[in-house]
């Protein structure tokens, strides 16, 4: 089981700008703890075919299933062949705006699959108007 001491091992401290361009004073890097991805994603409750968002959700994807789908941050989607119409779940890493979620899912939408689930392993999310389950928060390791 994956625990709380396994994220803080991955936590930075410092002046930092992250992908959603707002500034922060620390960072989670759950690449360092890659090796764990596989016990990561034997907790999670996932209940569709993965599609993992470009980087990290991507990976921990594909420790669960190489039949999984990859979400690039280009916009590019790699899938094996699902269903039209058919429910996915959508993985990343590490969620602070949503953005890659929304921009994820309006993706796959085209491609005739519904979202029915988000999961991701560290939230660290203000505002939250998305449903993302997640296994941590920000604030169950004392980070915010």
């Amino acid at each position: 089981m994956i625990h709380r001491f396994d994220l803080l091992g991955c936590v930075s401290w410092g002046d930092f700008i992250l992908h959603s361009g707002e500034k922060s004073n620390w960072i989670c890097d759950l690449l360092i703890i890659r090796h764990k991805f596989n016990e990561i994603v034997n907790v999670m409750d996932i209940k569709h075919p993965l599609i993992g968002i470009e980087l990290g959700g991507a990976l921990l994807a594909l420790t669960y299933s190489l039949k999984a789908g990859i979400i690039r941050k280009n916009g590019e989607l790699y899938l094996p062949p699902y269903e039209l119409g058919g429910r996915v779940t959508l993985i990343d890493d590490v969620v602070t705006t949503e953005n890659s979620f929304r921009e994820a899912e309006s993706i796959v939408n085209k491609h005739y699959l519904n979202v029915s689930q988000r999961i991701v392993v560290l939230d660290r999310r203000k505002n939250k108007t998305l449903d993302i389950e997640s296994l941590f928060t920000s604030q169950d390791l004392d980070l915010e």
